[in-house]
């Protein structure tokens, strides 16, 4: 939910934008819910997850705020 990782470790411009992307939706949620037991993180997280779309660019992203979103991994 923090943006370090994505600060120390550069990665390819798609990937890091989908986790700069990801990251935010972990602190819409947190905002919506505030602080709840770890349970329930999990939770949120996992519905998120389950509703996350494929996106094939940047600008793609976009559309899709508060939405998690995920790439296809490159071999």
């Amino acid at each position: 939910i923090t943006d370090i990782h994505e600060e120390l470790y550069l990665n390819e411009p798609l990937a890091q934008a989908m986790d700069l992307h990801n990251n935010q939706v972990g602190k819409f949620l947190f905002m919506k819910h505030g602080i709840v037991p770890f349970d329930q993180v999990v939770s949120l997280l996992t519905a998120a997850m389950l509703k996350a779309v494929k996106v094939e660019s940047i600008a793609h992203m976009s559309t899709h705020k508060n939405t998690m979103v995920f790439i296809e991994a490159s071999r």
